[in-house]
C-alpha cells in the first residue's frame, strides 16, 4: 500500500490523503522513476484522479490535521504555480515531489480535482471515513478515445505518445451498480447499454438522474431481449456540476415529455420559466443528454434544431461553446448568402457528424423545403411566442418540419389572448386541447368571462371549473417557475410605475387630434400610434402637422418650434428622464438602459445624450447580427465608460445587460410580454448591484389605457399558466373608442379604477403587506404622491422627485423580495 498527499493552490486549503490499491503501483512507480520531469507528476495526478471515487479516502479540511509538521511545511511553503505530491510507503517514509506545470494544465487539473474534492466532502458530511470497495459502488466505462486524443493534443506538444495513452486509459466515467446506498434499487448488469454511451448517474444525487427504470419482473430478468429493457439516463457531469436544482428539475421534466412519459403518444412541451432562470442552459443540457443516451441505452436523437430570433443566433452559439466547448459539432446559420445557407442546410441534413443546427425563424421559413426532407430528432423554438398565430407564415413553415419532439421556450406563453396559448400547446402536442372551435367554446369563453370585473357568481364558478379542467390537461406538458427562485442569487430589484402629466403643448395637441379626427378616420390604429408618439415628444408628430395630413389639420405648434431645435422640456416624460440622467451621472457610477418601441423616439434620445455629452450606444433591429455581441460585451464591461444604452424593444430579446442596474421603459407595448422581456434584461445572473426599473406613462392618456390592458392580460396569464387562483379581476372589456379619451383632472386613472382601500383622498395611509412583491396585484404596491415621496427607497429617484414642479403625478412602487439595499 502507498499513500499520496496532493495539494493545489485553488482548493480552498483542502488536502486529500489517498491510500492506493496495489494494482496501481506499477503505473505510479514507473511514472515516478521516469526521467521525464513533466510526465511524472502528471501521471501521479491522473492515477489519483482516476481512483478517487472508488477507494478508501480521507478528506482533511485544514493543514492542521495533516500527519506531521514537515508535511505541513512542504505544502504550505510551495509556490502558487507548483503542484505537490508526497509519496509515503508502508514504513512511513515520505518523499516530496514538486513540479511547476504550465498554467493551462495547472488550471485544468485544479478544476477537475476541486470538483472531486467537493463531491467527496458531500459524501463524508456525517462520516469522515468512506469505504468504497472496488466494484460495489462504481463500474468503469470509457468514453470515446478519439475525442479524448483530440482534446489532449490541445494541451501541448510536451505530452509524448505513451503519456497520451495513459491519460486516455485514466479518463473515465462511472455508472452506478446496484445496491448503491439504497438509492438505486436495480443493477445495470441486466440492462447493460454499449459502454461508450454510459454517463454518470451518481447514486448519492438522484436529482441528476433524468430517468429511473422500473424494477424488472422475474420473467424480464430471465429474458435476453435487450430492446425491451430500459436503462438509467442521467446528466453528464460536464453540465450537472453547474446546474442549479430548479434547472435539473426542468431538464428532467422536458426529458419525460420528449420520451412520452408524461402524456401517452405526445412528445412535446413548453418551458415557460420566467426570465433569468436559465432556460437556454436547460435546453443545452437536454440536447446533450438526448444525443448521448436513451431509455434503451443508445442515443435518443441524432439531430436537434434550435430555432430562434435572428439576434439570438449568436447567443445560442456562444452558450453551446461556453458549456460544451469542443465536445459537440454545431452548425450555425447566420449572416450568409441564401445559396450558401442552402448548401449548409443540405450538408447538415446528410452529415451525421453535425448533430445540432442553430437557425433563425426567417431563415428556416425560407429554406423549409430542405429541412423537411428527413425526420429531425428534436426541435427547440426559442422565444416561441412567435408561434402564437397559427395563421402566420412562420407558424405554417415550422409546422412542416418532420419532428414529433418539439419544445417551445418562452417566458410569456400568453401575450394578449388565450387562443395564443392554445396555438402553442397545439403546436407541441397536436390535438391535446381539441380543435380551435372546441377550445373557444369549452375553455376560452367561460374562463375569460369568469375573470371580468362585471362577471356574476355563476360565471365566476363556471370559469374556475373550466380553469381546473384546463390545468389538468396542459400541466403535464408545461412547466413554469417564478422569478422568485432568483432571489437567493440576485440583489433586490425595485420597480417604479411613474405617471407623468402632459405639458400644455402636449395636452392641446392631444385634444386637437382626438376631438374631430376619431369619428372620421378609417384606420384608427394609426392615430393610436400618433398619440403614443405625442406622449413621448411633440416633435414626433411635427411633420404630420406641417404637411396637414388627414387628422392633423387642426393641430397647431408655437412659432419657431422647429427653429429653436430639440428641447426635452416640450415633453414631461423626457424632462423627467433628463433629470434622472443628470442625477445618476452626478451621484453614482451606475449605467442605465432606455427602451422604446419607436425608432424615432430613440433618435430624439440620441439628441438628448449628444447634447448632454453622455457616452452612449444605440442598438435597434437594424443592427447586424454580429454587432450586438460586441456592443454588449463593451457595455457590460465595468471598466467601460459607456453610460447609456438606447435599446429598441424588438432588439433586446434574450440579451443580458447586467452591466447596467437601471432601466427606463420610456413607452408601453400593447403586448405585455415585450415589456416584461425588456425589463428583465438587467436583473439576471451576473448582476451584483440593486436594480431599479422605471416605467413611464402619460397620465390619463392612451399609454395608461395600454397599461391597464397589460394588467388584464397578465392576470389572465397568471391564472391560466401559473395556476394562481388569487388574481384580481381588474378591468372588463373596454370599448374601442374609449381608448381615444383623455382623462384630465386625475393623478392616475389606473389608481382611480382600483378603488383602493389603503388610500384616503389619494394618499396612502396604510402600508402594503410585508410579503408583497413586484408580482403582487397593484393594490399591494406602495402608492406614492408628492406628499409622501420620502417613502421612495431609491435616493437618486427621490432627489429627482424633490425638484420643484417636477411633472410626476403618481407612482406605484414595489420590490422583488425582502432584502435591503
Amino acid at each position: 500500500m502507498f499513500n499520496i498527499y496532493c495539494s493545489f493552490k485553488n482548493v480552498a486549503s483542502s488536502f486529500v490523503t489517498v491510500t492506493l490499491p496495489t494494482e496501481s503501483m506499477s503505473i505510479l512507480s514507473s511514472s515516478y522513476s521516469s526521467n521525464d520531469n513533466f510526465t511524472a507528476p502528471l501521471a501521479a495526478l491522473l492515477t489519483l484522479h482516476s481512483y478517487l471515487p472508488k477507494i478508501r479516502t480521507l478528506i482533511v479540511d485544514s493543514e492542521d490535521e495533516l500527519p506531521n509538521e514537515s508535511l505541513k511545511r512542504i505544502l504550505k511553503e510551495k509556490p502558487s504555480n507548483i503542484v505537490t505530491f508526497i509519496f509515503e510507503d508502508n514504513s512511513g517514509n515520505r518523499r516530496p515531489f514538486q513540479k511547476e506545470l504550465p498554467t493551462h494544465l495547472m488550471s485544468f487539473y485544479e478544476k477537475k480535482f476541486n470538483e472531486k474534492i467537493k463531491g467527496l466532502k458531500r459524501k463524508v458530511e456525517n462520516d469522515q471515513m468512506v469505504t468504497c470497495d472496488d466494484g460495489i459502488l462504481h463500474k468503469r466505462s470509457f468514453t470515446d478515445t478519439n475525442s479524448i486524443r483530440e482534446r489532449i493534443n490541445k494541451l501541448g506538444e510536451e505530452i509524448n505518445r505513451s503519456m497520451q495513452e495513459f491519460i486516455i486509459k485514466s479518463k473515465s466515467f462511472f455508472t452506478p451498480n446496484g445496491d448503491c446506498g439504497g438509492h438505486l434499487q436495480k443493477t445495470l448488469d441486466m440492462k447493460k447499454p454499449p459502454e461508450e454511451n454510459l454517463l454518470p448517474a451518481p447514486c448519492l444525487n438522484n436529482n441528476s438522474i433524468t430517468y429511473t427504470p422500473s424494477e424488472l419482473t422475474e420473467e424480464e430478468k430471465l429474458s435476453n431481449d435487450e430492446k425491451d429493457r430500459f436503462f438509467y439516463a442521467s446528466i453528464d457531469p460536464l453540465l450537472r456540476n453547474i446546474l442549479r436544482l430548479h434547472q435539473m428539475e426542468g431538464v428532467k421534466f422536458m426529458y419525460d415529455c420528449i420520451t412520452g412519459s408524461k402524456i401517452e403518444n405526445n412528445y412535446g412541451c413548453i418551458l415557460a420559466d420566467e426570465m433569468g432562470l436559465g432556460k437556454t442552459l436547460q435546453c443545452i443540457t437536454l440536447v446533450w443528454t438526448l444525443l448521448r443516451q436513451s431509455l434503451h441505452g443508445t442515443s435518443t436523437i441524432d439531430k436537434a434544431v434550435i430555432v430562434c430570433p435572428s439576434n439570438l443566433v449568436g447567443h445560442w452559439e456562444e452558450e453551446f461553446t461556453k458549456w460544451l466547448g469542443d465536445n459537440v459539432s454545431l452548425m450555425v446559420i447566420g449572416s450568409q448568402e441564401r445559396k450558401e445557407i442552402g448548401n449548409n442546410l443540405t450538408n447538415f441534413m446528410s452529415n451525421k457528424d453535425i448533430p445540432i443546427l442553430v437557425i433563425s425563424y426567417e431563415d428556416l421559413r425560407m429554406h423549409i423545403n430542405i429541412l423537411r426532407q428527413n425526420e429531425i430528432g428534436m426541435a427547440i423554438f426559442d422565444e416561441g411566442h412567435h408561434l402564437s398565430n397559427y395563421k402566420g407564415t412562420v407558424y405554417k413553415a415550422v409546422s412542416r418540419i418532420k419532428c414529433s419532439k418539439r419544445i417551445i421556450v418562452t417566458s410569456t406563453p400568453i401575450k394578449n389572448d388565450l387562443l395564443e396559448y392554445y396555438n402553442l400547446v397545439n403546436f407541441v402536442n397536436p390535438g391535446l386541447l381539441g380543435s380551435n372551435a372546441e377550445f373557444k367554446k369549452d375553455f376560452k369563453e367561460p374562463i375569460v368571462k369568469g375573470k371580468q370585473l362585471s362577471s356574476n357568481e355563476e360565471q365566476q364558478k363556471l370559469g374556475q371549473e373550466k380553469l381546473q379542467e384546463f390545468w389538468k390537461l396542459v400541466n403535464p406538458c408545461v412547466i413554469k417557475r417564478p422569478y422568485t427562485l432568483l432571489t437567493n442569487y440576485l440583489p433586490v430589484k425595485y420597480e417604479f410605475i411613474v405617471f407623468c402629466s402632459l405639458t400644455i403643448l402636449q395636452e392641446n395637441l392631444y385634444k386637437q387630434l382626438i376631438n374631430k379626427t376619431v369619428a372620421k378616420m378609417k384606420n384608427k390604429n394609426d392615430i393610436l400610434q400618433n398619440l403614443v408618439e405625442l406622449c413621448n415628444h411633440p416633435q414626433l408628430i411635427y411633420n404630420h402637422v406641417m404637411k396637414k395630413e388627414f387628422g392633423f389639420e387642426n393641430c397647431r405648434f408655437p412659432p419657431l418650434f422647429k427653429e429653436l431645435g430639440f428641447d426635452p422640456g416640450w415633453s414631461n416624460k423626457m424632462l423627467v428622464l433628463d433629470y434622472l440622467f443628470m442625477s445618476i451621472k452626478k451621484e453614482t457610477n451606475d449605467k442605465i438602459v432606455v427602451v422604446s418601441n419607436y425608432s424615432k423616439t430613440l433618435d430624439l434620445l440620441v439628441k438628448l445624450c449628444t447634447g448632454r455629452k453622455y457616452n452612449y450606444v444605440y442598438l435597434d433591429h437594424s443592427t447586424s447580427m454580429k454587432q450586438p455581441s460586441e456592443i454588449l460585451k463593451e457595455f457590460n464591461d465595468p471598466k467601460s465608460e459607456i453610460f447609456i444604452l438606447l435599446l429598441s424593444s424588438n432588439a433586446g430579446c434574450g440579451m443580458n445587460l447586467y452591466g447596467a442596474n437601471r432601466l427606463v421603459m420610456f413607452d408601453p407595448d400593447w403586448n405585455p410580454a415585450n415589456d416584461e422581456q425588456a425589463m428583465s434584461r438587467i436583473w439576471r445572473d451576473g448582476q451584483t448591484k440593486p436594480c431599479f426599473i422605471y416605467r413611464f406613462f402619460g397620465t390619463g392618456t392612451i399609454e395608461e389605457k395600454i397599461f391597464q390592458k397589460q394588467i388584464k392580460n397578465k392576470a389572465l396569464s397568471s391564472c391560466v399558466v401559473g395556476e394562481q387562483t388569487k388574481v384580481g379581476r381588474y378591468f372588463g372589456k373596454r370599448k374601442y373608442n374609449s381608448l381615444f379619451e383623455l382623462k384630465t383632472g386625475t393623478n392616475s386613472e389606473t389608481h382611480d379604477k382600483l378603488e383602493c382601500k389603503r388610500c384616503v383622498n389619494g394618499k396612502e395611509v396604510e402600508n402594503p403587506p410585508d410579503d408583497a412583491n413586484t408580482k403582487s396585484d397593484l393594490s399591494m404596491w406602495h402608492h406614492i404622491t408628492k406628499e409622501n415621496i420620502s417613502k421612495i427607497p431609491d435616493n437618486i429617484f427621490r432627489s429627482v422627485l424633490s425638484i420643484s414642479d417636477i411633472p410626476v403625478s403618481f407612482i406605484f412602487y414595489q420590490k422583488s423580495h425582502n432584502k435591503e439595499v
